[in-house]
C-alpha cells in the first residue's frame, strides 16, 4: 500500500450454516441481528456478506433481510456446482472443481479475512449475546489478521519481465494502427517480452524484425495459455477480423481504437458466407432493440447508431481507450449493465494515443523538396479525406477568407481520398481553378515534409465515433497552429494549445480564423509551440508506454477474465479418475458462467431485476392448498386457450427445462405450459433451448404486429418458412452464450495441460484438433 493510503479493511462473512437452519424465520432474525451487530462495530472496517443461493432455504428473504441493513452490492450470492452425487464417476474431480470457483469467486470480492458464521439457536437472551460476541470476535480477527499482513516481509519481485503476445496489424499491413502498433512496440519492450502475432501479413518494420519474433495465428493458438500477458489492438477494418475468434478462445488486454466496429462486424459476416453472423452479434450485443432497427431500416441504420463491440468487452480482461469521449461513449450504451454494478470501472481505462517525434526535417528542405516558396502560406488538412472531416466547409471558408485566389497561399488535402465524397470535392475545387490541392495517398517521407513545410493545419471532425486523430496530433507535434472544433474528443485539448471553433462551425467562423492566420503569423508561431510543448508532455512515447504496462498489469490483477484463466487452468490441473464427459464439462462451465460479472451481452431470457445482485427469481413457498388450487384454475383457464395452439404448443414445448429455468413455476405448481401460453412468453421466458421469443418478435416484425404467441407462429409458418428461431450461433468466434465460451476455454485448458504432460514424457503429442495417434 502507498505510503500515506489507508483503505477500509474488508471482512466477508459466510451465512451458509445459518441459511442451513431449518427454521426459516429464526435463521433470517439471527442474520438481521448479526447484521446489527457488525454495524455497531464495524467503524470504518467494510463488512459483506456471503449467501449460497442452493443452501437448504430459499435466498430471497435473507437477500430481503440483509438489504434493509447492509447495502445491496456488499451481500454476494454463491451458486454452487450441481451435487456431485449426481455424477458419481466424476465425483472426486467435481468437489474439487466446486471448491475452486468458491475460492475464485470469494477472490473477485477481495476480503482481508473470511470467517464462517455458525448457526445460532437457545434461548433469545443467549442468542443475543452470542450474536455480539461474534460480531465482536470477527472485528478482532480482522484487526489481528490486518496486523500480521503487515509485519510479514514483502518477497521480492521477480526480476524476469512477464512474455506478452501483442496481436496487431503490423506494417506490411495498410493500416493506421499498423504504424502505430510499430511505434508502440519499443515503449513496451522496455516493459515486456514480446511476441507479435501477425496474420498474413510481411513484416516490412526493422525495428519489429530486428528486436521481436513474427508468429502466425497458427502457432499462436498452440501456444496462447503460455503467455503471462496478451495485448490485442483492435480497429474498425478488416485486418482485425481474425482477432475475434483469437479473443473468445484467448481473452487478453485490448486498446480499442475505434469503439464502433459494425463495419468490421459486417465485413466478416459477409468474408464467411454467413449472413446470420451479423445478426448473431447484434443480438448479443445489443439485443431485441438492434434486431428491431434492422428490420425496420437495414443494416447502414444499424451500424450507424451500435457499437457492435460486444465481442469485443465480453473476451477483454481490460479495454484501453484514447479518450475520456471514447470512455464516455462506452458507457452511454451500457449504462444498463454500468447500473446494475457488472463494470468495475478499473477495466476500463484512458489512455493518451502517443505521438511518436516526427523525422526532422528543416523548413527550407521540405519546402524545396515539395516546390513550395519560401514566403508562401501553407495551410495542410492531414488524413483521410471524407464528409466527416468537413472538407466542403474548409474548402468555403478559405473562399470566405479571401484566400482562393492569392497566389501565395495553398490549402493542401495531405492524405487518401475517399471514393464518392473526396472524388467531388477534388472536381469540384479544380474546375473553380482555386489553389487547393490533393496529394492523394502520401508516402512517409511526403506526410513529414508537409507537417514541417506548412503554416498552420485544420483538422475539423462530425459524427465523432470515438476515434482519436493521430493527424491533429502531428500537426501539434510538428508545432503548427491547428484549427479544430469542439467535437469528440478534439474538446479535450487546452484552449490554449489550439484554435478552437464550436462543435457545428459556421464557414464564416472558420474563415476568420484563416484570416487571422494569414496576418498574424507571428502570434500563431506561438500557439505552435504550446502544442508541440503539450504533445511532448502529454503524449510522450515513454510515459504512454508506462501507462498502458500499468493498466495492462492492472487488468490481469483485477479482471473476472484474468481470474478466470488462473481457476480454468487449476481445474485443468485436477487429476479425474475417469474421462470426463461433456456434461461434467458443461456443468462446470455453467456454474463459473453463472458466478461471474461481466458485460458484453445484452440479450438473454426473463430475467428479474434481482438478478444485478446474482439473486435468483423468488419462488414462492405456497402451501399445498394454494398448489392445488393452482392447478384447478390453471385447467379451468386452459379451456378458454385456444386448444389447437396449446395441443400445437405441446408438442415442441421442453416442459421439465421450462421447470428448471423458472423455478417460480415449478413452485406456484401452475401448469408449465399453460404459464408459458399465457405469460411466459411475454416475459421472454423460453419455452425450450432452441426458441427465443423475445428474438423472434424482434426480427419479425410482422409477428410482432400480428399478437400472434411467436412460439405457435414459428411451429406453424416459420420453421417451413425457413425463419431462425433464435440468435444464429456464427462462425466467426461470437458464440452463443457465456457457458459456451468458458467451455470452451476449460476444453482448451485441459488439452494444453495434456499437451504439457505428453511433452514432459518425451511422447509426440499432436496438435489440438488433429486426429489422437
Amino acid at each position: 500500500m502507498p505510503e500515506g493510503e489507508s483503505f477500509p479493511l474488508r471482512l466477508l462473512l459466510d451465512l451458509q450454516a445459518m441459511q442451513s437452519e431449518s427454521g426459516d424465520a429464526e435463521a433470517r432474525r439471527n442474520s438481521r441481528s448479526l447484521a446489527k451487530a457488525l454495524i455497531a462495530h464495524a467503524g470504518a472496517r467494510e463488512i459483506h456478506i456471503l449467501l449460497n443461493e442452493r443452501a437448504n432455504t430459499n435466498v430471497d428473504p435473507f437477500f430481503a433481510e440483509l438489504s434493509a441493513v447492509f447495502p445491496p452490492e456488499q451481500i454476494h450470492v454463491f451458486r454452487p456446482l450441481s451435487d456431485v452425487a449426481d455424477c458419481p464417476a466424476a465425483a472426486r474431480w467435481r468437489a474439487r472443481a466446486a471448491a475452486l470457483i468458491r475460492d475464485n469467486f470469494i477472490s473477485g470480492i477481495a476480503p482481508d479475512l473470511v470467517q464462517v458464521l455458525p448457526s445460532l439457536a437457545g434461548d433469545d437472551a443467549a442468542r443475543e449475546a452470542r450474536i455480539g460476541d461474534l460480531a465482536r470476535d470477527a472485528i478482532n480477527a480482522l484487526e489481528h489478521n490486518d496486523r500480521e499482513r503487515e509485519d510479514k516481509a514483502v518477497a521480492p519481485g521477480s526480476e524476469r519481465r512477464p512474455r506478452m503476445a501483442f496481436v496487431s496489424p503490423l506494417p506490411g499491413d495498410r493500416s493506421g494502427i499498423a504504424t502505430y502498433s510499430a511505434e508502440l512496440l519499443p515503449e513496451l519492450a522496455r516493459h515486456y517480452e514480446i511476441e507479435c502475432i501477425v496474420h498474413e501479413t510481411v513484416v516490412n518494420d526493422e525495428w519489429v524484425l530486428k528486436n521481436t519474433v513474427c508468429r502466425d495465428t497458427i502457432w499462436f493458438e498452440r501456444n496462447a495459455l503460455d503467455y503471462d500477458r496478451i495485448l490485442y489492438c483492435v480497429g474498425n477494418s478488416r485486418f482485425h477480423a481474425h482477432m475475434f475468434p483469437l479473443m473468445l478462445q484467448f481473452p487478453g488486454a485490448v486498446i480499442l481504437h475505434d469503439i464502433f466496429l459494425g463495419d468490421l462486424v459486417e465485413w466478416m459476416a459477409h468474408a464467411n458466407a454467413r449472413g446470420d453472423e451479423f445478426d448473431a452479434e447484434l443480438y448479443r450485443s445489443h439485443g431485441p432493440e438492434g434486431l428491431a432497427l434492422k428490420a425496420q431500416k437495414g443494416v447502414a441504420a444499424v451500424i450507424d447508431r451500435f457499437q457492435l463491440n460486444g465481442g469485443v468487452f465480453r473476451n477483454a480482461v481490460g479495454v484501453i481507450v484514447h479518450s475520456v469521449h471514447a470512455a464516455n461513449l462506452v458507457k452511454a450504451s451500457r449504462d444498463r449493465v454500468v447500473e446494475e454494478g457488472l463494470i468495475d470501472a478499473d477495466l476500463v481505462a484512458v489512455v493518451p494515443h502517443f505521438r511518436a517525434p516526427l523525422k526532422s526535417i528543416s523548413r527550407e528542405d521540405a519546402r524545396a523538396r515539395l516546390g513550395i516558396a519560401p514566403g508562401d502560406f501553407v495551410v495542410a488538412s492531414f488524413g483521410l479525406v471524407t464528409r466527416h472531416k468537413l472538407g466542403r466547409l474548409l474548402c468555403e471558408a478559405w473562399r470566405l477568407a479571401g484566400l482562393q485566389t492569392e497566389k501565395s497561399c495553398r490549402l493542401v488535402f495531405v492524405g487518401g481520398i475517399d471514393e464518392q465524397y473526396g472524388e467531388k470535392l477534388r472536381d469540384a475545387t479544380a474546375a473553380a481553378k482555386a489553389n487547393i490541392f490533393f496529394t492523394d495517398h502520401a508516402s512517409a517521407q511526403q506526410y513529414t515534409a508537409y507537417c514541417a513545410a506548412a503554416d498552420a493545419a485544420v483538422q475539423l471532425r462530425a459524427h465523432s465515433r470515438g476515434e482519436t486523430s493521430g493527424a491533429l496530433l502531428d500537426g501539434m507535434a510538428a508545432g503548427l497552429p491547428v484549427i479544430c472544433n469542439a467535437h469528440g474528443s478534439f474538446r479535450e485539448f487546452p484552449e490554449d494549445c489550439v484554435l478552437m471553433l464550436g462543435e457545428a462551425p459556421h464557414a464564416d467562423e472558420l474563415a476568420e480564423k484563416l484570416r487571422w492566420l494569414f496576418h498574424n503569423r507571428g502570434q500563431s508561431r506561438l500557439i505552435g509551440e504550446r502544442a508541440q510543448a503539450y504533445v511532448e508532455r502529454a503524449h510522450d512515447p515513454k510515459l504512454v508506454g508506462m501507462q498502458i504496462k500499468d493498466a495492462v498489469e492492472r487488468f490481469y490483477g483485477k479482471s473476472p477474465l484474468a481470474r478466470q484463466k488462473r481457476l480454468l487452468a487449476a481445474i485443468a490441473g485436477v487429476e479425474a479418475d475417469t474421462p470426463l464427459s461433456l456434461e461434467d464439462r458443461r456443468d462446470v462451465a455453467r456454474c463459473i458462467a453463472a458466478n461471474e460479472r461481466r458485460f458484453g451481452d445484452r440479450h438473454g431470457p426473463y430475467h428479474d431485476p434481482r438478478h444485478i445482485h446474482g439473486i435468483p427469481r423468488s419462488a414462492a413457498a405456497g402451501s399445498r392448498i394454494k398448489k392445488v388450487w393452482a392447478r384447478v384454475c390453471a385447467a379451468f383457464s386452459t379451456r378458454f386457450t385456444a386448444a389447437s395452439d396449446m395441443r400445437l404448443a405441446a408438442n415442441d414445448f421442453d416442459e421439465a427445462w421450462y421447470l428448471e429455468r423458472n423455478p417460480d413455476v415449478a413452485t406456484s405448481g401452475i401448469d408449465p405450459l399453460w404459464h408459458f401460453m399465457r405469460r411466459g412468453y411475454r416475459e421472454g421466458r423460453w419455452p425450450t433451448p432452441q426458441f427465443d421469443p423475445a428474438w423472434y418478435l424482434a426480427h419479425n416484425l410482422d409477428v410482432t404486429r400480428s399478437g400472434m404467441n411467436p412460439f405457435v407462429h414459428f411451429i406453424k409458418y416459420g420453421r417451413v418458412e425457413g425463419r431462425l428461431a433464435r440468435a444464429p450461433v456464427g462462425a466467426s468466434g461470437l458464440s452463443d452464450s457465456r457457458t459456451d465460451d468458458v467451455l470452451l476455454r476449460l476444453d482448451l485448458a485441459i488439452d494444453q495441460r495434456a499437451r504439457r504432460m505428453r511433452r514432459k514424457d518425451g511422447s509426440d503429442y499432436p496438435i489440438r484438433g488433429a486426429t489422437p495417434p
